[in-house]
């Protein structure tokens, strides 16, 4: 095969090319093993380098990176409107490049899990006039997953939720996901009665701002902070179960209590999709009687129904004062000017970590490209002079071979293309076996690390280095054996140069 690939069409050519092979990579293939080395360290430098940094770019990729905070403590609340007022004036704006002033609430609301264990998550509200933070949030890169809300009823509309990928895997939810289940309950509530709510999921993203799981419009928080609003004696029930409208209709003709049903599927809460039902009941009865009725009913069909709510069934308790605000800039190139101007004129700090983190992960970035690039250029440098020595020594040691081959009429065009397809058969032959062994430290580093693999060894950028190394190689190798073949017969026979 080789022979074909470099056009060794004659004897000849087969034979002169094996034995200058078999000089060059020297006894037991050493120069090989030696040069595959050198590559094994350069690759793997290289892909750990481009692997790390697409990690921590990764990491650092948040579209909210323009966003800085100011926490409401006593003295920033008593200059809150004068605060707003002054850097939200147009000449304000346009002096620090900021897009907008957001006013909102960090707080942390209880959810349910897969396994009906509560679960704080920390989240936050998100005022009526923000349409350009929620384009920044719905950003193309950052959009997971929306699910079509249009036909939930009004107070589900407001309660609807912006989630990331992590709010889900910490309640071990799947992506797919439609509804999350707000705990609203009393201490005292029974099993079958417990005040779970569920929110629906608009939108699942990689990332919100603050590092927060979840973002909804202020009537979710109103909610979480609200009392149940009993209706008192009634002839109706809602529930959620697992059983179908068949299955309830069974039981319904078998009840004392239950008059008729009617069903809806609720959608993907939890791992699988849940019935909503309406059941009618023949009497008008309180909470706890009905709590009783679904309790017989779990008890007849061995399930576990519960008693459903809906946002409306809740009174507020609170009226909503946001603690924080949040300056969005278009780019962080005012943002410490920004800041200084905030300390010297109201004596207030703004959180800058998201700001330092980026300049510091610049810096590293910068540091990284450089340590690459330098790397990559000794890593040139050694292999090149590693093969030119061992290509200069022997064309030194066959002057006279090549003097007496150029009397008898070999040209320098063939040497100089025999000698160019030896050094590319050495140089791939050392490059396929570090490729091989880093592709193995590849892969177990991968089975260890999974996700978070620091080794990118198939980035474009190692292709672009491999390319590079050969081209240099490749004319390096031509200029010294050109060099040398550039002498007379004469002169490389009786060894005059």
């Amino acid at each position: 095969m080789i022979n074909k690939i470099f056009g060794l069409d004659t004897d000849f050519k087969q034979i002169f090319f094996r034995n200058e092979f078999d000089t060059l990579k020297g006894k037991a293939s050493r120069g090989i093993y030696a040069l595959a080395l050198i590559l094994f360290f350069t690759l793997a430098a290289l892909s750990f380098a481009i692997g790390g940094y697409k990690y921590l770019s990764k990491r650092m990729s948040n579209p909210f990176t323009n966003w800085v905070n100011l926490r409401m403590t006593r003295s920033v609340d008593e200059q809150k409107d004068n605060i707003v007022e002054m850097y939200g004036s147009s000449s304000a704006r346009e002096a620090f490049g900021l897009k907008k002033i957001n006013t909102y609430q960090l707080y942390y609301a209880p959810f349910i899990d897969a396994n009906l264990v509560k679960r704080d998550i920390k989240g936050s509200t998100i005022d009526d006039n923000s349409e350009e933070l929620l384009t920044e949030i719905l950003r193309k890169d950052n959009l997971l997953r929306t699910n079509d809300l249009t036909a939930e009823r009004k107070d589900a509309q407001k309660v609807k939720l912006i989630v990331t990928e992590k709010f889900l895997q910490d309640l071990s939810l799947p992506l797919s996901t439609e509804y999350v289940t707000l705990d609203l309950s009393d201490d005292d509530d029974p099993p079958v009665g417990k005040k779970w709510v569920e929110l629906p999921i608009e939108h699942v993203v990689k990332a919100l701002p603050n590092l927060i799981d979840f973002i909804a419009a202020v009537d979710v928080y109103q909610l979480y902070n609200s009392q149940y609003n009993s209706e008192g004696n009634s002839n109706t029930l809602r529930i959620i179960s697992p059983l179908s409208e068949e299955q309830i209709l069974d039981y319904v003709e078998k009840s004392d209590a239950l008059y008729s049903v009617k069903s809806s599927t609720l959608g993907f809460t939890g791992k699988s999709r849940q019935q909503l039902h309406r059941l009618t009941l023949k009497n008008f009865i309180d909470d706890d009687a009905k709590n009783r009725v679904i309790e017989d009913l779990n008890k007849a069909t061995s399930t576990q129904s519960r008693r459903h709510y809906y946002p409306d069934d809740f009174d507020s308790r609170s009226s909503f004062f946001p603690t924080d605000l949040a300056f969005i800039f278009a780019n962080t190139k005012n943002v410490r000017s920004f800041s200084d101007s905030l300390r010297s004129t109201n004596n207030v700090e703004i959180d800058m970590s998201q700001i330092e983190s980026k300049e510091n992960f610049a810096l590293v970035s910068r540091l990284t490209r450089f340590v690459s690039f330098a790397l990559f250029i000794l890593s040139l440098l050694s292999i090149i002079f590693f093969i030119d020595s061992i290509l200069k020594t022997h064309l030194e040691k066959s002057k006279t071979n090549l003097g007496t081959f150029k009397a008898f009429g070999l040209d320098n065009k063939f040497l100089t293309g025999i000698y160019l397809k030896i050094i590319i058969n050495f140089l791939m032959l050392a490059l396929g076996l570090a490729l091989l062994l880093v592709g193995i430290i590849v892969a177990v580093e991968q089975m260890i690390n999974g996700t978070q693999s620091l080794l990118d060894l198939f980035n474009p950028l190692i292709l672009v280095a491999i390319l590079s190394l050969v081209i240099f190689v490749y004319l390096y190798s031509k200029k010294t054996i050109d060099k040398i073949l550039s002498h007379t017969p004469g002169d490389l026979i009786y060894r005059r140069v």
